[in-house]
């Protein structure tokens, strides 16, 4: 909640007017006289402040209120499509564009896999017409990207330099050609808001989210802040020096990603294996499978527990490809940690199939939200 530090006039009309909308914008409804209440002003300047709100466009009245007392005062809430957000998410080698409002709404316009650079722009260009073609305002843009990424989209490191390419391109296309402001945010610390938002509140003030697929990356709260560092590579566990193998020194990712799964499959019996193909023997119990995940757990256990200790966290949750695969992971991990160890550490599985998208929501709706009189030309 906006504290009202400020005494010129003008400010204290500032941060009444965003406690007003503060009080309304995850889709609640109330009268004045509960605003008033709300952000503990006399409802004088409350009336005065929402008249302006109003006549912005921010705020819309609806309906009576359903009081059994006294007269029905009128209900306000946001104007949901006051401004509209562009979300471009490129992970799991597929690009998403979706549209989200001030409800955290959100629609999606396009679902593909990734093509060349052209096929972005080309779509991107298709779905940006139809939502201006409905006279959508759009505030500004964020890009979900997996990979360490700076918030200018200038500093990016990734395995594959062509990913590094696209968002190079598309950033560069945002701006130039179509005039957005473009915010980018790597997807698991996305991922890890929109867990948190969700299904931990602000009780659970620390929460690690690790996701193991092709990659292997993870966001963390911690003290109910996200933790970026000073290269946006805070959470990056992937990179993490774990172990060895065959006198090698190798990253957590060399050895657990669903990669490193299925070449392990092949050096134990010889023959080369698909997700699907693995994902299905190892429901069906098959013993190398089997023994293969097993050693996973081990290591990924070792992680979460290291981690945890380090940071102090309780609280974990995994998603990712693995989870699909392997849909007792999380308990079969807290079980292990709980043999060597006291600590308490509760692990289970990401609830949001699309979290990196939901968490871009969340992020850029929080940004309007610290200046929401910017109105976009």
């Amino acid at each position: 909640m906006i504290k009202n530090i400020s005494t010129t006039p003008k400010d204290v009309k500032f941060n009444n007017q965003k406690l007003i909308i503060d009080s309304l914008i995850d889709g609640k409804e109330y009268t004045r006289a509960e605003i008033a209440k709300i952000v503990k002003a006399s409802k004088p300047t409350v009336s005065k402040n929402i008249e302006q709100l109003i006549g912005m466009g921010i705020i819309i009245e609806g309906g009576k209120a359903n009081n059994q007392i006294g007269k029905k005062g009128t209900l306000l809430r946001i104007n949901k499509d006051y401004v509209n957000f562009l979300i471009i998410d490129l992970s799991m080698n597929m690009i998403n564009i979706c549209i989200s409002n001030l409800l955290n709404d959100i629609s999606v316009h396009k679902s593909k896999h990734l093509g060349t650079v052209n096929d972005i722009i080309e779509t991107l260009d298709e779905v940006v017409g139809r939502v201006y073609d409905k006279n959508i305002i759009i505030y500004k843009c964020i890009i979900s990207f997996p990979g360490i990424v700076d918030r200018n989209g200038e500093n990016i490191v990734v395995n594959i330099q062509e990913n590094e390419i696209r968002l190079r391109k598309l950033v560069d296309y945002l701006r130039k050609q179509l005039g957005l402001e473009v915010v980018c945010m790597n997807d698991i610390n996305l991922a890890v808001l929109a867990e948190k938002k969700n299904f931990f509140g602000e009780e659970i003030e620390n929460l690690i989210y690790l996701s193991i697929g092709v990659g292997v990356g993870a966001g963390i709260f911690v003290n109910n802040q996200l933790l970026i560092g000073d290269t946006f590579a805070a959470s990056e566990i992937g990179f993490a020096i774990c172990g060895s193998e065959n006198g090698e020194l190798s990253t957590f990712e060399q050895l657990v990603s669903i990669d490193k799964v299925l070449e392990r499959y092949t050096v134990l019996t010889g023959i080369d294996m698909d997700y699907e193909s693995f994902k299905a023997k190892y429901i069906d119990g098959d013993t190398a499978c089997v023994h293969i995940m097993n050693e996973i757990k081990k290591i990924i256990a070792i992680r979460i527990y290291n981690a945890a200790v380090l940071l102090d966290i309780q609280n974990v949750v995994i998603g990712g490809l693995i989870v699909e695969m392997c849909s007792e992971i999380c308990k079969d991990i807290e079980l292990i940690i709980h043999k060597f160890s006291k600590k308490q550490i509760k692990i289970q599985e990401r609830k949001l199939k699309n979290a990196s998208v939901i968490g871009a929501a969340i992020m850029i709706r929080n940004e309007w939200l610290e200046d929401p009189f910017i109105y976009p030309q």
